[in-house]
């Protein structure tokens, strides 16, 4: 039996908006998304813009996770 490494591959990948309360006023805040087999990864808009895709805003492990999928009927997120 041979083994093989397994890819982390990128699932999905796009802009997400997501609410932040600040001095009692809900702002949408963009985030840069990537989603692989093993991790959800949000980037600031800052470090999309430049390029700089190494040091995640926040992060969490898809074993953490329930479930990903698509949402519908709607334009942006």
């Amino acid at each position: 039996m041979v083994n093989k490494p397994v890819q982390d591959l990128i699932l999905a990948q796009g802009w997400l908006d997501l609410p932040r309360e600040e001095a009692d006023d809900e702002v949408w805040v963009r985030h840069w998304f990537v989603l692989k087999n093993s991790v959800l990864a949000l980037y600031s808009e800052d470090a999309k813009s430049k390029g700089q895709l190494t040091q995640p805003v926040v992060q969490l492990l898809t074993t953490d996770m329930r479930s990903a999928q698509r949402a519908k009927g709607v334009d942006y997120y």
